[in-house]
């Protein structure tokens, strides 16, 4: 990757990446969207389908839910269906249970989170953004609770400058 810089050809005031190259293709392919890989994602019979699949996965591996713990040598170990995907560096069920509601954030009893268990090489990025993005999106910001109190505080000094005008007969 180092020492190959872009080869670009000046074509009518637009700059283009000379077909020939090898490296500039491969990485423009690698950074071209790809509309069709989750085209179909939210469809419904897509989501029945993927369900299935995933409480066939949790039911082979004997748990019940996408978040729930299972413990052996008498409560001293857990662990959770994404972790054990995780372990297995199955990447299609981990995306699969983050799809449907795991917590990516989940810890076992050696305190290591599923992105622990992962190589960075093979770790999707997306999957993950895809994850924290939703999560964020249903919990308030700071900026959003400090909108709500000043907001709040507002509508109760209004309701006290309300009562103070019908206490005095309504006369400012």
């Amino acid at each position: 990757m180092e020492g190959r810089p872009f080869v670009f050809e000046q074509r009518g005031g637009r700059c283009k990446l000379l077909e020939g190259d090898e490296f500039a293709v491969a990485a423009r392919a690698k950074t071209m969207p790809r509309p069709w890989e989750n085209k179909h994602a939210n469809h419904p019979a897509r989501l029945a389908k993927d369900w299935e699949e995933l409480q066939i996965y949790l039911q082979k591996n004997n748990f019940k839910h996408v978040n729930e713990v299972k413990r052996r040598w008498f409560g001293l170990s857990w662990s959770y269906p994404l972790l054990k995907a995780a372990k297995e560096h199955d990447l299609w069920h981990m995306t699969l249970l983050l799809r449907f509601g795991a917590n990516l954030w989940q810890k076992d009893s050696r305190g290591k989170t599923a992105l622990d268990y992962i190589p960075l090489e093979t770790l999707q990025w997306n999957m993950i953004r895809e994850h924290e993005n939703s999560q964020r999106e249903q919990r308030p910001s700071a900026s959003v609770i400090d909108d709500e109190a000043v907001v709040g505080e507002a509508a109760r000094s209004k309701s006290e400058n309300a009562e103070i005008l019908t206490t005095d007969g309504g006369r400012p």
